[in-house]
């Protein structure tokens, strides 16, 4: 990520800013659905640029180049963003106060839970330590466990007689 958006001051205006850390800055690679369906947004996004015209990205253009943006490039107001969000929530019948930041804490799990090396969802989560992605981000529960038991007594279960 090369740049993110924050708003400061008062009233909040959006800023570029930097990722805080270097770690940050590095590429990630990402599953071909979601390349997929980002190159399918970058599409859309241009037929918006060429119908907003000299509009798109602000009024001297210093917001060209964002990923995800309004119909004429500018940034997106975090209340919008929230409400769609809670409402995708909803639909999913899932808790709608679930911040976006939880996110971050399913990825890891799913990704402990598909058997992938911690030290490969360390780097995937960009966390400078282990032990973040492992004690703070990443979750279990009963069937995860269970299944993990299940998969322990199958060492000891004479596949050839079901013993």
């Amino acid at each position: 990520m090369r740049h993110q958006i924050q708003r400061v001051g008062n009233p909040r205006r959006p800023v570029f800013v930097e990722p805080k850390t270097e770690r940050s800055r590095r590429p990630v690679p990402l599953p071909s659905q979601v390349v997929d369906a980002l190159k399918a947004h970058q599409e859309r996004q241009g037929f918006e640029q060429v119908l907003a015209g000299s509009r798109w990205g602000g009024p001297e253009g210093e917001w060209d180049g964002l990923v995800f943006c309004t119909s004429i490039g500018t940034p997106l107001d975090p209340s919008n963003v929230m409400k769609q969000y809670r409402e995708i929530l909803r639909e999913a019948g899932i808790d709608p106060e679930r911040r976006i930041h939880d996110l971050r804490h399913t990825c890891a799990t799913m990704l402990a839970r598909l058997g992938v090396h911690p030290r490969e969802a360390q780097d995937i989560m960009r966390h400078a330590q282990i032990t973040t992605t492992l004690s703070v981000y990443t979750s279990t529960d009963a069937e995860g466990i269970r299944g993990s038991m299940d998969r322990m007594g199958a060492l000891f279960t004479d596949e050839r007689n079901g013993k």
